[in-house]
């Protein structure tokens, strides 16, 4: 969720633009409440929601700790169909919300307080 563009100072666009490239419309989303879902994240305080299309995943986190975090998602790649060594791991940059990241692993990703972000694995 979002705010609405227009309303205070927040302009969402930039992330909108992200999952429009990614195409969450026709994404199948999985939430953190369900138990099929396939990335589970080592921490309680941080939540995590999948967005799937085929050979693309989008992985929205959020944290509601006081302090930053450092936490581990573990994919079951078998069900995502999906061979890690066969994949790019990125954070896409997003205006006033995340800088750009690569990642190898996804074993050591710093949630900062309060806060959250997006991930995107896709086959190479």
């Amino acid at each position: 969720m979002t705010s609405r563009l227009g309303w205070g100072s927040c302009d969402p666009s930039a992330l909108w633009k992200v999952w429009d490239a990614f195409g969450i419309k026709e994404s199948r989303m999985t939430g953190y409440w369900d138990p099929a879902l396939p990335v589970k994240c080592n921490r309680d305080e941080v939540k995590v929601t999948v967005y799937r299309r085929p050979g693309r995943l989008l992985i929205a986190y959020a944290g509601w700790a006081k302090e930053d975090l450092h936490i581990k998602l573990d994919l079951n790649w078998k069900e995502l169909n999906m061979d890690p060594g066969q994949v790019t791991i990125t954070a896409p940059a997003i205006r006033n919300f995340q800088e750009q990241m690569e990642y190898r692993k996804l074993d050591d990703i710093v949630v900062q307080a309060g806060k959250g972000g997006l991930i995107i694995i896709e086959k190479k």
